[in-house]
């Protein structure tokens, strides 16, 4: 095929598809809403998860800023050795029990 054609012949493909897949409304079925156990869980859950992932970040942001206003220098590496790698996760306990609580309301009571 030649450029010119499928130039010619697209917007003819993409009316076909527009309205072959439009339907109507009428006949969309929308599912039956949650429980709102189901959706205070879901979002304590994601909460506790998201909080999991961003931990160990938060801990080293946290760690580099005490060490800067002690006049420290900071080093990954050096706090790695000194208190090994899972310290990263000091203090998660805390931080879930808050996303349990902070996140099941703030997402649940939003629905």
């Amino acid at each position: 095929t030649h450029p010119e054609q499928v130039c010619r012949l697209l917007p003819l493909f993409i009316n076909i598809i527009m309205t072959s897949t439009t339907t109507s409304t009428s006949s969309v079925l929308t599912p039956p809403p949650l429980p709102k156990s189901v959706v205070f869980a879901t979002s304590g859950l994601g909460g506790v998860l998201g909080w999991c992932v961003v931990h160990p970040a938060n801990t080293i942001a946290v760690r580099m800023n005490l060490a800067s206003m002690q006049g420290k220098k900071f080093s990954l590496n050096g706090m790695i050795k000194e208190s090994g790698l899972m310290s990263v996760y000091d203090g998660l306990g805390a931080g879930v029990w808050r996303q349990v609580f902070y996140a099941s309301s703030r997402f649940g009571l939003f629905e």
